[in-house]
């Protein structure tokens, strides 16, 4: 699967137009006209799938720098986004210290430490130790 981007879309251009448009360079196995959240408004911007590389590379060679509904088109192999680490700062910490290749839970006495300030009594009465982050 080789993929498109293609960017300064006007907004009110559809689903079929931008089908039509590609149609001549091969079979699309995919199109993603991304959306607003809230509105469903398109923002722009799509994202084309083609079933062969050559496809994929004469669409944009021929479309990249062209008008269409007014607006010069921007198209480029898009590209993947890069992984994301979804554990908090101290999990974080702890696998820097201690590598490994599984993941493990970090000592205690690295993910709890005692709070060198004094600690305000509130009505929930925290106690000497805080969560670190």
């Amino acid at each position: 699967m080789f993929r498109l981007y293609m960017g300064n879309i006007s907004w009110s251009a559809t689903d079929t137009e931008l089908r039509e448009l590609l149609a001549s360079f091969g079979t699309i196995t995919r199109l993603h006209m991304v959306r607003e959240f809230e509105t469903g408004r398109f923002r722009g911007f799509a994202f084309v799938t083609f079933d062969r590389a050559d496809s994929a590379q004469a669409a944009q060679r021929a479309l990249d720098g062209q008008l269409f509904q007014n607006r010069v088109l921007r198209v480029s192999m898009a590209q993947e986004r890069p992984a994301v680490m979804l554990f908090n700062a101290a999990e974080q910490r702890a696998a820097e210290r201690y590598p490994s290749e599984e993941k493990q839970q970090a000592p205690m006495e690295v993910m709890w430490q005692p709070v060198e300030r004094p600690i305000r009594r509130t009505r929930r009465h925290r106690t000497q130790y805080e969560r670190c982050y």
